[in-house]
C-alpha cells in the first residue's frame, strides 16, 4: 500500500510542477523582454509574434498530451480498482478460512513452555493433515500471504513429526552438545511458528482494511 502512496504522489508532484513550469515560462519572457540582459534580445514584433506562436505550439501540445496521459491513466487505475473490488469477496473468504485454521498454533510457544507436549503435537499435527488445503488456500489471496502460510505449514509438520522426542529430551534431560543444539534448534522453530502465525494474523488484517481504501 505505500508504495501505491508514494507513485501516487510522485505522479501529483510531476504535474503539480510541469504546471508550474508552464505558468512561469511567460513571467521569465515577459521579464527577458522589459528588462536589460549582457546579451541582445530582439524586441520587434515578427520575433515575439514567432516565438509565441512556436512556444504555444509546444505548450498547446504538452499539455494536451499531459491531459491525455491523465485521462489514460485514470481509466487504467479505475479499472484495476474495479477489478480489485471484484476480486475482493473471494480473497477475504480464502484469507478468512486460512486464519481460522491455523488458529489451533496461535499459542504454540506457551505450549512449549508449559510442556504441554500432547498439545504441541496436537496442534502441529492439525496443521499438517491441512497442509495442502492451507497451501491451496493461500495462494488465491496473494503471494506473500502464500509464502506465510506455506513455510508455517513446513515449520509445523518438521515440529509435528520430532515433537515427542523433544518432549523426551525436555523431560528426561541431556547431556551432550548436539543434543542440546538439536533441542534449541526446534525450540526457536516453535518461536518462528508463533512469529510467522502473528505476521499472518497482521496480513489478514491488512486484507480487510484494503476493503475499505477501496470503497473510498
Amino acid at each position: 500500500m505505500l508504495k501505491i502512496i508514494l507513485k501516487d504522489y510522485r505522479v501529483y508532484l510531476f504535474s503539480f510542477s510541469f504546471l508550474i513550469l508552464i505558468a512561469l515560462i511567460p513571467v521569465f519572457l515577459n521579464w527577458l523582454i522589459n528588462h536589460e540582459v549582457s546579451y541582445k534580445v530582439a524586441r520587434d514584433n515578427d520575433w515575439i509574434g514567432f516565438h509565441a506562436s512556436y512556444l504555444g505550439g509546444i505548450m498547446g501540445g504538452l499539455i494536451s498530451g499531459l491531459l491525455t496521459l491523465g485521462g489514460v491513466w485514470l481509466t487504467i487505475d479505475n479499472q484495476k480498482k474495479k477489478d480489485s473490488i471484484d476480486r475482493y469477496p473471494k480473497i477475504r473468504m480464502n484469507a478468512d478460512e486460512v486464519l481460522e485454521k491455523i488458529r489451533v498454533i496461535s499459542n504454540i510457544d506457551k505450549s512449549l513452555n508449559e510442556g504441554r507436549w500432547h498439545d504441541l503435537h496436537s496442534n502441529t499435527g492439525s496443521i499438517t493433515k491441512e497442509k495442502d488445503t492451507l497451501i491451496r488456500l493461500s495462494a488465491e489471496v496473494n503471494g506473500y500471504f502464500y509464502e506465510k502460510v506455506r513455510k508455517l505449514t513446513f515449520l509445523c509438520e518438521d515440529i509435528y513429526e520430532n515433537a515427542m522426542l523433544l518432549a523426551k529430551y525436555r523431560v528426561d534431560g541431556f547431556e551432550d552438545e548436539e543434543t542440546k543444539e538439536w533441542v534449541k534448534t526446534y525450540e526457536s522453530r516453535v518461536k518462528e511458528i508463533e512469529s510467522i502465525y502473528n505476521k499472518i494474523f497482521s496480513l489478514h488484517h491488512e486484507i480487510l482494511m484494503e476493503y475499505d481504501r477501496l470503497m473510498k
